[in-house]
């Protein structure tokens, strides 16, 4: 038989508190690889007072479209959007000022989240692994002018 001191409470202590942080750290760094990674924009819209707000934002393009969704209609971003729908996008392929508009419709958002899934594949997995994915609002993006760039 194998004698194995049994350790003192805080020695026990202290590496439970370092395979709680490791475990921790783990998961942050999993879920910003996730969530901003790449295939990010930037979206400024402009607040109740009229203060710029930056979010990073997944977006898709299908076709000529250039689609964003809206997790949940409270968030603070989409919340702008119906006050004053006019935003400046930036990201790898994106650049300009556009108008941005829920498209109303289960089927609608159903679409969009079917081609977030596709771009994202095991990223958009471990986002709804905590978020609820069946609230989200399809927004489409038209650029604000004609000659505003899109790629």
């Amino acid at each position: 038989m194998v004698h194995r001191p049994i350790l003192p409470p805080m020695q026990n202590l202290r590496k439970l508190a370092v395979a709680a942080a490791t475990v921790l750290l783990v998961f942050v760094g999993i879920t910003w690889w996730a969530a901003e990674w790449d295939g990010v924009l930037v979206v400024t819209t402009r607040t109740a007072d009229a203060s710029p707000r930056e979010t990073h934002i997944w977006y898709v393009r299908q076709d000529d479209r250039l689609w964003l969704e809206a997790g949940l209609p409270d968030k603070p971003w989409y919340v702008d959007i119906q006050r004053d729908a006019r935003v400046k996008l930036e990201g790898d392929d994106v650049s300009g000022e556009f108008v941005l508009s829920s498209v109303p419709g289960r089927q609608a958002a159903e679409h969009v989240r079917s081609l977030m899934r596709q771009k994202y594949g095991l990223r958009d997995r471990w986002i709804l692994f905590f978020v609820d994915g069946s609230r989200t609002t399809a927004v489409l993006a038209s650029p604000a002018d004609s000659t505003a760039p899109t790629s």
